[in-house]
């Protein structure tokens, strides 16, 4: 028996890109020409507060990421998102209501991003970035509203 549907044409986008016109030259391949343009937007802006973001879907190797950035900007102060999350346990306890296997009659849940996380532990990541005395300040992890309210008195790259 021959298995003729996976033959066909897959019906979704294996690499989806947006491409923005007027941008050719703002966007990036590799890691030496992103560390290179995040250096070149740094020049001249040694006297001031810079903050950085990185934010980043579930499934990227935020390993791979924060080597390539701790390498290239030695003296900056990385600040992982992540570490502020709630236990495994407690975001399932949370939305254990709303899991089913159903396709049809699955709903997308209620919750915010914000819930996710734990307050007091999130303070003290705003006050880590507000006080952070390095030229250079990386917000990295699936980042939470909260460092737009940190980044008054920076500059975001």
């Amino acid at each position: 028996m021959t298995m003729t549907y996976l033959t066909g044409k897959a019906n979704y986008d294996k690499f989806p890109h947006i491409e923005v016109k007027g941008h050719e030259s703002q966007s990036w391949q590799g890691w030496n020409s992103i560390c290179d343009a995040i250096a070149t937007k740094l020049a001249g802006k040694e006297d001031s507060k810079n903050v950085l973001i990185i934010d980043m879907y579930p499934g990227v190797d935020k390993g791979s990421v924060i080597n390539a950035i701790e390498s290239s900007f030695t003296d900056a102060l990385i600040v992982d998102s992540e570490v502020a999350k709630l236990p495994e346990e407690r975001i399932i306890n949370m939305i254990e209501r709303n899991l089913t296997d159903d396709r049809v009659f699955g709903f997308m849940a209620p919750h915010k991003l914000e819930e996710f996380f734990d307050g007091d532990k999130l303070a003290e990541l705003q006050s880590q970035v507000k006080n952070a005395t390095n030229n250079l300040t990386i917000v990295i992890g699936r980042v939470p509203h909260w460092y737009t309210r940190v980044t008054s008195t920076s500059t975001l790259i």
